[in-house]
């Protein structure tokens, strides 16, 4: 498949201008008056609880009346993110909040650059620095991007950790690969799948180093906040704050699914679109949910497995192929079976999007197989703004506006219709069975450059 000069050039220039877009956003989201409006400002005030010796596991509201950092509306539960990921931070304390939200933005645009370049790093060893620099402009007009360094999340650094393991892993360095994977689910937990699959592969070394590294980073966070700080996380906060945003719109995860069709689409702490269940019957949402993340794990982690067990057929220069594609379809899984997965957690299928690109590209392009990659990357390139917007619109509701207070009350819809923000679910349904899809066909002699 070849493109023209003068469409390439438009192509381009598009991709560049959305760049500019997505970083200009970015940039709005740093104004005294937006701000406050960040999800960062849960870890500043659990980096300033740290410092002054208080629980970092109470409810924000309670915490920001210790330190009065702004005036957003807090969700009335503790944080979600792990005690790890409160002891990374914890250096942000020593800054205003101000300070500290620009230098956690410069930290999340090092780390998207970082990610981007190892990326091809591992596709080609002699990688343009400044190509990769290109590819990070054009990556924040992508959507999920933009939002996470928007909302000040942390998405882009998991996917520097994720690479980075993935790229020690493949290169045989067990030990530092296995200590980046236990990194990242020391910050965020959805990772255990990948573990599993180290255990299963039997790759001890990096298994077991991915659980020294938890385990440690769990032992810091005990020395700094209590072990019983850390384990009311484990126990408590966790489970909870998943409960209460299981069936919410915006919860792509496979866990949410039978919530939605037999609980109803919602959550009791945030408004949005809510959907009534085809019948009440929470105990079969439950077995739904389960039967679902289950059966994904299963089938993810045993086709992982073959395809990272069968023969090499791409000779010595693409001996780590079958590795790339099995490590892109634990990501996948990863994301379909945790209980809670925002939009943004999407920047992680990068990875996979990257791995078929470059099988795509060694098979010159085979017609289905692409024409499903577009699929998927188009549903991906969808604002979540704009599905909102679309969901909105299918309302009756007299008032779906903000009210005095500048909330929006919850806003009814019908059952097919609170549907509608799984599609980017299915994108990862899809990019899952066509990685497993491109790795069993034929062809391609050597893995090449994006």
């Amino acid at each position: 498949m070849t493109l023209s000069r003068r469409l390439r050039l438009s192509l381009l220039l598009l991709a560049l201008i959305a760049g500019y877009s997505g970083f200009q956003l970015a940039i709005e989201s740093l104004k005294p008056e937006n701000v406050t409006n960040k999800d960062f400002l849960q870890e500043y005030l659990m980096a300033r609880a740290l410092l002054a010796g208080v629980s970092p596991y109470q409810p924000l509201p309670d915490l920001d009346k210790y330190f009065q950092t702004g005036d957003k509306q807090y969700r009335p539960h503790a944080s979600p993110h792990t005690p790890g990921f409160a002891i990374f931070t914890a250096p942000f304390a020593f800054m205003s909040y101000a300070q500290a939200a620009w230098a956690w933005f410069l930290v999340e645009i090092l780390c998207l650059y970082a990610a981007v370049f190892l990326l091809l790093r591992g596709f080609n060893a002699s990688v343009n620095p400044l190509f990769a620099l290109l590819i990070t402009w054009v990556a924040l007009g992508w959507s999920h991007v933009w939002e996470d360094l928007i909302w000040g999340q942390i998405n882009t650094v998991l996917l520097l950790l994720i690479v980075g393991a993935w790229l020690n892993l493949r290169g045989g360095r067990r030990w530092s690969g296995g200590a980046l994977l236990g990194a990242a689910i020391s910050f965020k937990l959805i990772f255990w799948p990948i573990a599993l699959f180290l255990v299963l592969r039997r790759r001890w070394s990096s298994a077991i180093m991915a659980l020294v590294v938890f385990a440690v980073t769990n032992l810091i966070a005990s020395a700094a906040m209590g072990w019983r700080v850390v384990a009311y996380y484990y126990t408590d906060v966790g489970p909870s704050t998943a409960a209460l945003y299981r069936a919410y719109g915006y919860n792509l995860s496979l866990w949410s699914v039978g919530w939605r069709v037999f609980s109803g689409t919602g959550s009791p702490t945030i408004r949005g679109v809510a959907a009534p269940p085809i019948f009440f019957a929470p105990r079969l949402a439950v077995i739904t949910s389960l039967l679902l993340t289950g059966a994904a794990l299963i089938l993810g982690l045993a086709a992982s497995i073959r395809t990272a067990s069968q023969p090499e057929r791409y000779g010595k220069a693409g001996g780590t192929v079958n590795f790339d594609h099995a490590y892109g379809m634990m990501i996948c899984v990863c994301l379909l079976v945790s209980p809670m997965i925002w939009p943004h957690y999407l920047i992680l299928l990068a990875f996979p999007m990257a791995v078929i690109a470059r099988r795509l590209r060694d098979l010159t392009f085979p017609r289905r197989q692409t024409l499903l990659c577009v699929i998927a990357v188009l549903i991906l390139l969808i604002p979540i703004i704009s599905y909102e917007d679309f969901l909105l619109s299918f309302s009756s509701a007299p008032n779906i506006f903000p009210n005095e207070s500048g909330l929006r009350p919850d806003v009814p819809v019908s059952f097919t219709v609170g549907l509608l923000h799984l599609p980017p679910t299915s994108s990862a349904l899809i990019i899952l069975w066509l990685t497993r899809r491109l790795s069993r066909l034929p062809g391609g002699e050597r893995p090449q450059v994006l």
